[in-house]
């Protein structure tokens, strides 16, 4: 029996604070039966991916460097990952952004 893929696969990109805000977040993706991606810099993936079990993580090379050390990624870059997502439909989503199973067919 192979299970059925996600519905909707979000990609976002996780960062290093308000780690809990995010986490209540994607929790409610989670219960939609959505699968998640973030894309992140490289050097993010091990800090950032330790607080947030079952995401699936993609590297953006060309993410940019602030001057306070914070990573931005590329919009290319997640555009990238919606062209490869296994879902039936894909989207881009802020990471604290929760939403409602009550308007997700399921």
């Amino acid at each position: 029996m192979t299970s059925n893929p996600a519905i909707l696969t979000v990609i976002t990109s996780l960062r290093k604070t308000n780690i809990d805000v995010q986490q209540q977040a994607l929790d409610t993706w989670r219960k939609c039966g959505f699968s998640i991606i973030s894309v992140n810099a490289a050097e993010e993936i091990d800090v950032v991916g330790e607080h947030f079990p079952g995401v699936g993580f993609a590297i953006d090379r060309n993410a940019k460097r602030d001057s306070s050390g914070n990573y931005y990624v590329m919009h290319d870059s997640m555009l990238a990952e919606l062209r490869h997502s296994k879902g039936r439909y894909a989207s881009i989503a802020y990471s604290d952004v929760c939403f409602s199973s009550e308007f997700v067919p399921m």
